[in-house]
């Protein structure tokens, strides 16, 4: 877990830890949200210094540094600075159940937590696409994502794998950290993160006409991504995706290893596409492929595929149908 001074932490640590005892009951909701999506675990979120998005300097030059003898005055200086803000998304749903079917079922939380599943699928698999491929060019309620951050074959930390057409994925290997690429939610609320109470409401049978009784109960997630450091995060992108295998060659994850500045300076994991991680699997059990390997997970004891020392993960938001990167005009 991150230390109190860094202010950024896992969303379980926010919610069990840094919220007060009203966090504590986000706890089901962001455990269903992490066996959903993997990501989920190793994202690092910060409280946004706005309501609407987060306002960061970014050094794109270092301060001066002198040698000086003694009684030799030295002048101040500083680095190059650059002002970046950051916008959020309000990813928003509502869940509508029968008051009889609740009521059969005691009013039970439980039952609300079972019937939200399809509910909290929903906003996290949204939350999560827009981490990859938001763009608010196009979708100007949502933040941008790493796609629109690294979206030429030839931009910086981008590894052109070669490909060609409309059938090709990325391979993402992503520092997590508070000087790196974190999550970041609305100042003053509780990790961007609302589930209220059952609410007895009316509902409109929209099908068949007429009302019923029922409950309303509503999720909200509002946050986006802040990139403070480029160069923490690593795309390899045109990966083949047709024929027989994936075609990715380790040549190239080596290259992204190299390429990005430190790994060990936050979380850093490789996040892929189910196919590549099922092809990356069947590879680390050959013993003699010494990049990949299987290794005990810290919790949970179950086998973890490693990439180069590193964890994979699956995340089925990354796309088998990416277009051709090309070079920037």
């Amino acid at each position: 877990m991150a230390t109190l001074e860094d202010g950024c932490y896992t969303l379980r640590d926010w919610v069990m830890d840094y919220l007060g005892p009203d966090g504590k009951t986000l706890l089901p909701i962001v455990r269903m949200m992490e066996r959903l999506n993997p990501i989920i675990d190793d994202i690092m979120w910060i409280e946004s210094n706005m309501v609407d998005g987060n306002k960061i300097l970014i050094e794109t030059g270092l301060p001066t540094t002198v040698l000086r003898a003694l009684y030799e005055g030295v002048m101040s200086s500083k680095g190059n600075l650059i002002q970046v803000t950051d916008k959020m998304g309000k990813f928003h749903n509502v869940m509508e159940v029968d008051k009889e079917l609740a009521e059969l079922n005691g009013m039970k939380p439980e039952f609300f937590l079972r019937r939200s599943r399809g509910y909290i699928t929903s906003i996290t698999n949204d939350m999560v696409d827009h981490i990859y491929y938001g763009d608010r060019s196009t979708h100007p309620k949502g933040f941008d994502g790493l796609a629109k951050r690294f979206p030429f074959k030839d931009s910086p930390n981008v590894i052109d794998a070669g490909g060609d057409g409309n059938d090709l994925t990325s391979i993402w290997f992503v520092c997590w950290g508070p000087d790196s690429l974190y999550g970041i939610f609305p100042k003053g609320t509780k990790a961007g993160l609302v589930q209220t109470e059952p609410k007895e409401v009316e509902i409109v049978d929209t099908v068949n006409g007429g009302t019923f009784e029922g409950y309303r109960k509503r999720f909200k997630w509002d946050g986006g991504i802040t990139l403070e450091d480029w160069r923490q995060v690593v795309r390899i992108c045109n990966i083949e995706t047709a024929g027989a295998v994936n075609i990715f060659d380790y040549k190239h994850t080596v290259t992204a290893l190299y390429t990005m500045d430190n790994p060990d300076r936050g979380k850093a994991v490789w996040y892929v596409n189910r196919a590549m991680a099922a092809q990356m699997h069947q590879a680390a059990l050959d013993k003699s492929n010494a990049a990949l390997t299987l290794d005990q997970a810290a919790e949970g004891g179950k086998k973890v595929v490693h990439l180069h020392g590193y964890p994979v993960r699956i995340c089925d938001a990354i796309l088998k149908t990416e277009a051709e990167l090309t070079a920037a005009p």
